[in-house]
C-alpha cells in the first residue's frame, strides 16, 4: 500500500472540482481493453470530502470490470486557500492472488498436457512451466507498480499548482511495499 499526504494550494471546492474534472464518462461503444478513470467524490461534512479513483472499462456495454488497484482518500479544508489531502493506494490482495493462482493453474495444466505427450522432456517442460509462471508473477508485480504510479500522478497533477507535488508542500510519503 502506498499513501501520502500533502497540502494543496487551492480551496476545498476548487480541489473537488479539479479532481472531479479527471472523471472520464463511460461511452456506449469502445474497443475491448480501453479504460477510463472513474472518480467518485462524496461529502462527509461541509469541510471534508471523500474521493475514490479507479480505472474502469470504457464501454457501457462491457462488464463492469476495473483494476484491482484503487486510490481513495480525503480532501479536508485547512483554511480558505489551502486543502489537506490524504490518500491511500489500495491493492485488492484477493484479486491479485486469484489472478496469480488462475494463471499458474492454466500454465501448469498446459505444461502437464505437454509433458504427458513427451515423457522424455518432462524435466525441461516442468522447468519451462515454472519459468513461465515466474515471469507472469513478475509481470503482475510490474503491472501493480505501474498502476500505482499512474494513480499517484493523476492525484498530483489534479491537486497541485503546476501539476506536480512541490517539496515544500509535502508532508509525508510512504512507498509501495513498506
Amino acid at each position: 500500500m502506498s499513501s501520502f499526504t500533502f497540502v494543496a494550494p487551492f480551496a476545498l471546492h476548487r480541489c473537488r472540482e479539479m479532481l472531479q474534472a479527471r472523471h472520464e464518462p463511460a461511452t456506449l461503444f469502445a474497443f475491448k481493453g480501453q479504460t477510463r478513470l472513474a472518480v467518485s467524490i462524496a461529502p462527509v461534512d461541509p469541510d471534508t470530502y471523500r474521493f475514490k479513483l479507479r480505472k474502469m472499462q470504457k464501454s457501457l456495454l462491457s462488464r463492469p470490470m476495473g483494476s484491482f488497484i484503487t486510490a481513495s482518500g480525503v480532501l479536508q479544508k485547512r483554511d480558505d486557500f489551502t486543502t489537506f489531502v490524504k490518500s491511500d493506494i489500495r491493492i485488492s490482495t484477493f484479486s491479485a492472488a486469484l489472478q496469480i493462482f488462475l494463471t499458474c493453474l492454466i500454465v501448469g495444466f498446459f505444461g502437464v498436457l505437454i509433458a504427458l505427450d513427451n515423457p522424455a522432456y518432462q524435466t525441461s517442460i516442468a522447468a519451462g512451466t515454472m519459468g513461465v509462471i515466474a515471469l507472469l508473477i513478475v509481470w503482475l508485480w510490474a503491472y501493480i507498480r505501474i498502476e500505482t504510479q499512474y494513480l499517484l500522478k493523476v492525484l498530483e497533477a489534479a491537486l497541485n499548482d503546476a501539476g506536480y507535488m512541490q517539496p515544500s508542500a509535502l508532508v509525508s510519503i510512504s512507498s509501495f511495499g513498506d
